[in-house]
């Protein structure tokens, strides 16, 4: 299903808002395609533990770490829409904390899941009254920073 962004700013902004402050949300959320592609969580969890590239084991301080995780999945995405021809990209961003980097996907009916990409024994989180604690947001100081789609 493809989604405009219209609808993606609906999404976001019924799965996220009330984790962002509200005079602060249009600088903090950028979507810069205008359509996207929906997938399921579960498929991009398959690609992040079958990719050698975001295997834990590649993790290295200030090198290779959480944000580095989110853009690599981010990016592989991109190829792969690329590669097979695609109108349009899929439907998968990142979102960076203080504290941590993710990628969320928003999947067919829109719904939306966290992914913590340096993990892959975390799986995704769906339920968006869990998003707060799945982003680990009750730590003091720790906020969201970005949300890049």
């Amino acid at each position: 299903m493809v989604i405009d962004q219209q609808d993606m700013g609906l999404v976001l902004g019924s799965r996220l808002r009330a984790l962002v402050p509200v005079s602060e949300w249009d600088f903090r959320v950028i979507m810069v395609d205008q359509s996207w592609l929906t997938v399921s969580a579960d498929f991009l969890y398959q690609v992040i533990r079958s990719d050698p590239m975001l295997s834990p084991n590649h993790y290295e301080d200030e090198v290779f770490d959480c944000d580095d995780f989110a853009l690599a999945l981010k990016t592989k995405m991109a190829f792969f829409a690329q590669n097979n021809k695609l109108q349009t990209p899929y439907a998968v961003g990142f979102m960076l904390t203080k504290k941590h980097a993710f990628n969320f996907c928003i999947e067919e009916g829109g719904s939306m899941a966290l992914i913590d990409t340096q993990y892959d024994h975390r799986p995704p989180e769906r339920d968006q009254t869990k998003f707060a604690e799945y982003l680990g947001l009750s730590v003091p100081g720790n906020t969201i920073q970005l949300i890049y789609v």
